[in-house]
């Protein structure tokens, strides 16, 4: 899948492209906040990093594999943490998407390897939207640091 025609401007996180079909949500608080859905033939793993609620959200997307894509169709999870431990473990070491959402809408994205874990994924996306927006003296900094905080105080939406 081209990971760069997954996300578009002002679609809506657990929506991001006009091909999305298919929402399986794992977690819901007003809004799909873990799941998956297709396009095309891939399945994608998506999770909102930290509120989900405030003005400027950040959401990762990965694509799954056609065995954990199997395996998410009939998988459950005994709690929170269970929920935790695995989309971390879908995101390890893959390419992924970090995008930034304002009001629920997408505005910006890109790619990052998944080394670390999420959050440390995470942070370096944000850094290097906060580095972009300095340099081109963009009124966005004062959003960017606040995604920065907000990703860095919290792990996945506390379900």
């Amino acid at each position: 899948m081209n990971l760069d025609a997954l996300v578009r401007r002002d679609r809506q996180p657990w929506e991001p492209c006009l091909g999305a079909a298919d929402l399986d949500e794992w977690h819901r608080y007003d809004v799909p906040l873990v799941g998956t859905f297709c396009v095309g033939t891939a399945t994608i793993l998506f999770a909102a990093m930290g509120d989900a609620s405030s003005d400027v959200s950040v959401w990762a997307y990965v694509e799954l594999t056609d065995a954990e894509a199997t395996e998410c169709a009939s998988r459950t999870f005994d709690d929170t943490e269970d929920l935790q431990r695995a989309v971390e473990q879908y995101f390890l070491g893959k390419e992924a998407v970090i995008a930034l959402a304002s009001d629920l809408r997408l505005r910006q994205w890109g790619r990052v390897h998944v080394l670390d874990g999420l959050l440390d994924a995470t942070g370096q996306f944000v850094e290097l939207l906060l580095a972009e927006a300095r340099r081109t003296g963009s009124a966005a900094v004062a959003s960017v640091k606040r995604a920065q905080i907000e990703a860095a105080a919290t792990e996945l939406v506390s379900l």
